[in-house]
């Protein structure tokens, strides 16, 4: 076990990250399938899914124009339990971000988060917590 690892202290923990997330995307002829850079924040969720599985943790990105891309979901949300649910759906994190379609992927197992238009379109913002 490296340094890094260790946990001296089990206080639970957050990061905020802002701006834009850039992935990049290919189209894809499908679907709601994220085929935008703008369609970014859903994918960022999804991908922390493998990280966090297992763990008391969340992971939640969002538009603050209540939109990411061309789909009516402002973001994604993932928890310590996504990776299964996902597995049990038969969606695997690496296929799905490589197919650009996190949209149905959070959709199977109820990680959508749907706001509806806001009006402003200010930031971009990622939220990990993890419970020590």
């Amino acid at each position: 076990m490296n340094e890094c690892n260790k946990i001296a202290d089990p206080t639970p923990l957050g990061n905020i990250v802002t701006g834009l997330v850039l992935f990049t995307l290919w189209p894809v002829l499908f679907g709601l399938a994220d085929t935008t850079a703008m369609a970014a924040v859903m994918p960022w969720a999804l991908a922390a899914a493998p990280g966090i599985a297992g763990l008391d943790a969340a992971v939640f990105s969002v538009g603050s124009d209540g939109t990411d891309g061309p789909t009516d979901a402002a973001g994604g949300y993932v928890d310590g339990e996504t990776l299964a649910a996902l597995a049990a759906k038969g969606l695997s994190v690496p296929a799905v971000l490589a197919d650009n379609d996190a949209y149905h992927a959070l959709q199977a197992v109820g990680g959508l988060l749907v706001t509806g238009p806001t009006g402003t379109n200010v930031n971009d913002v990622a939220v990990a917590l993890v419970n020590g």
